[in-house]
């Protein structure tokens, strides 16, 4: 089955690769040949094969149809529209104004056709300072409408399709937009129309939204004017924006970006913290033993860990991925039988890419399961078990390793010190600095905050040596280079 699972991502990652969709009529012929191909020729390994791989192909052909119908017509491209919607992400902060996700319920202006969900940003009059571009916007004193995540608003908009540059190697918005079901991008126009309708929307979604709102306001009042506020704001709730360039530039030198946001490992870690002390604690209750087995009990304690801080992440589209992946390994750990790794690696890769077939044109998607991959195949322990700092040491060195042809096709660099950088860093910030961050958040436990800062502060002061690391007077902590070809990746 595992070798299936595969074939069927496989399958899907052709379909990513096409410069143009096949019609519709052309893939449901396709996939009924499959299916009944499927149930009456599966004795041939061939046929199967080909049959999943057929469905896989339609399957991420279906989803990109789908949404590649709402779309906004051409005429109505830099035109004034008049829309009604909710404010469905946190407003992030760049250079000279904010940025959110709306979701359109109405459209006000007669004949428009308006997608969904946009993508909209309002600029601001006055340019930032670095300390409001690192604590947190006045939007009053900038000009700039005071929204919040969960508002219903009605905005004057300027529309436009999604457009991205044609660099080869460089960054694909639209497939970025399109991944994320943004149909149109624009921004607000200064109008008199503009006004809020609802203080929040009562829907799931928008609540959880909301929350996250309360936690960065609260975060940012405790944290006013300290160095690495938004670190610790992406940490917790997954926004990115109020982190410096010049922590961004630590960050890409020293191999440990990943850290700095909701990663997987952040959430696998978390999850794995929960579920260590939750097993701990039952196996000396027999009373609830009886009840449930440790191992189970824990298994729900980690999944509803990693919900939850899913949820606080705004439940973005690289979260979802390891939320999904978790779920399947923890399914395997509630059946209680020994499952052979490389299949439950197969099944969860399936799972991620049926729920959202663009997964596999993220980096993250090939570089979190590939370095799982290989560090399962390393430390598999086949010829007995290595000691927890002997297999700490490899597990760094293999996954070094084995990511360099990946870093290099995604992002023509690798971060030469990246073992000794996430060496430290890992440990001092899912274990100690993401905890005490969600602690003082959730519980407004100002003291947990204030540790956590210091002890970011800490970490950068060693990242920030690490990236300036050099011999013979010439900095060695970054490999770069031009895209390789795929022969010699």
């Amino acid at each position: 089955m595992a070798i299936h699972a595969l074939t069927f991502v496989f399958g899907v990652w052709l379909l990513q690769q096409l410069a143009y969709l096949p019609s519709v009529w052309v893939m449901m012929c396709l996939s009924i040949f499959a299916v009944l191909a499927i149930f009456f020729f599966r004795q041939f390994r061939a046929v199967l094969m080909l049959s999943v791989l057929a469905l896989g192909f339609c399957w991420a052909g279906f989803f990109a149809q789908l949404r590649l119908s709402e779309t906004l017509p051409e005429d109505w491209e830099q035109r004034d529209i008049e829309v009604q919607g909710v404010v469905a992400s946190l407003p992030q902060q760049f250079e000279n104004g904010t940025r959110f996700v709306f979701d359109v319920e109405r459209v006000m202006t007669a004949g428009a056709i308006v997608p969904r969900h946009i993508s909209l940003a309002q600029y601001s009059s006055a340019e930032y300072s670095s300390t409001q571009y690192s604590s947190g916007l006045n939007q009053a004193k900038n000009n700039l409408l005071p929204m919040r995540a969960g508002e219903r608003w009605r905005l004057l908009v300027k529309l436009k399709r999604p457009h991205g540059l044609v660099n080869p190697n460089g960054f694909d918005f639209e497939a970025w937009a399109l991944e994320r079901n943004i149909r149109a991008t624009g921004s607000v126009r200064k109008s008199t129309l503009n006004h809020r309708i609802d203080g929040l929307v009562w829907s799931p979604r928008y609540v959880v939204q909301r929350i996250r709102q309360l936690l960065k306001d609260d975060m940012q009042a405790v944290l006013i004017n300290k160095t690495y506020a938004g670190v610790l704001q992406a940490l917790v709730i997954g926004s990115e924006d109020a982190i410096s360039p010049d922590d961004w530039q630590i960050f890409l030198r020293t191999g440990t970006n990943h850290l700095m946001s909701i990663s997987g490992l952040h959430i696998t870690m978390l999850s794995g913290l929960v579920f260590s002390m939750v097993m701990f604690g039952w196996r000396r209750l027999p009373w609830l033993t009886l009840r449930l087995p440790a191992r189970k009990a824990a298994v729900l304690a980690g999944m509803l860990t990693a919900f939850c801080y899913a949820l606080i992440a705004g439940f973005s589209v690289p979260t979802q991925r390891t939320f999904y992946m978790l779920g399947v390994f923890a399914l395997a750990l509630w059946s209680g039988r020994k499952v052979n790794i490389a299949c439950v690696l197969a099944y969860a890769l399936f799972v991620v890419v049926l729920l959202d077939p663009w997964a596999v044109l993220a980096p993250g998607f090939w570089l979190s399961f590939g370095a799982v991959a290989f560090m399962a195949f390393a430390l598999g322990g086949r010829l007995g078990q290595l000691s927890w700092w002997l297999s700490a040491v490899r597990s760094q060195w293999v996954v070094t390793l084995a990511l360099v042809p990946f870093l290099l096709v995604f992002f023509q660099q690798f971060s030469i010190i990246s073992p000794l950088a996430n060496a430290f860093a890992i440990p001092m910030v899912s274990l100690l600095v993401v905890p005490l961050a969600i602690l003082g958040a959730l519980f407004s436990l100002d003291s947990a905050l204030l540790w956590a800062h210091s002890l970011m502060t800490i970490t950068m002061r060693a990242l920030e040596y690490f990236a300036n690391f050099s011999l013979v007077g010439s900095s060695c902590a970054v490999w770069q280079q031009s895209a390789p070809p795929p022969w010699a990746a």
